[in-house]
């Protein structure tokens, strides 16, 4: 079965406030996130001049993420999506 997006659908969601509002909050808080990886690979060349240690702390910061995003998306789909929002905030 094959779902396809009508145009009107798509225009009622990007003028749904809150749709835009979760849509933007989720977009500044992937570029603090991209921001913060930067951060840390910068200060880790600055402090050591290793390419290889830059390496390893940029996969150590984002492996985590890599390896546990299917599992957790699992895991949110059984429990209450609200929780699970405010407890990986916190």
């Amino acid at each position: 079965m094959t779902v396809v997006a009508s145009s009107s659908g798509l225009r009622v969601l990007l003028s749904s406030a809150t749709f835009l509002r979760l849509w933007s909050i989720g977009g500044c808080v992937n570029t603090m996130r991209s921001f913060e990886v930067l951060s840390a690979a910068l200060f880790t060349l600055d402090v050591t001049g290793s390419g290889l240690d830059v390496a390893i702390v940029t996969a150590a910061r984002t492996m985590p993420m890599f390896l546990l995003g299917a599992f957790s998306g699992v895991v949110t789909e059984a429990v209450n999506r609200k929780q699970v929002l405010l407890y990986g905030q916190v």
